[in-house]
């Protein structure tokens, strides 16, 4: 039972982490066309945004490891 319920908070935090709302896409697909000159689907937006969401993540993970490094050589 507590193994689902960590799923379950995970789920929900994954998922509003994960998936920008309809009105940052839209933001995203104006920056986007006004960068790129062209038209962008909705859907093309979407990928960008989530790729952007990932790529940050792996940012904050290998500084996480960075500074995990320095303690451990500090410590």
């Amino acid at each position: 039972m507590a193994n689902e319920n960590f799923i379950t908070k995970t789920r929900l935090r994954i998922s509003s982490f994960f998936v920008p709302d309809k009105e940052r896409i839209e933001l995203l697909k104006t920056i986007l066309e006004q960068e790129q000159n062209r038209k962008i689907s909705y859907e093309e937006a979407e990928e960008v945004g989530r790729e952007l969401i990932s790529f940050y993540e792996c940012l904050a993970s290998d500084h996480r490891v960075i500074e995990q490094a320095r303690e451990a050589f500090d410590g």
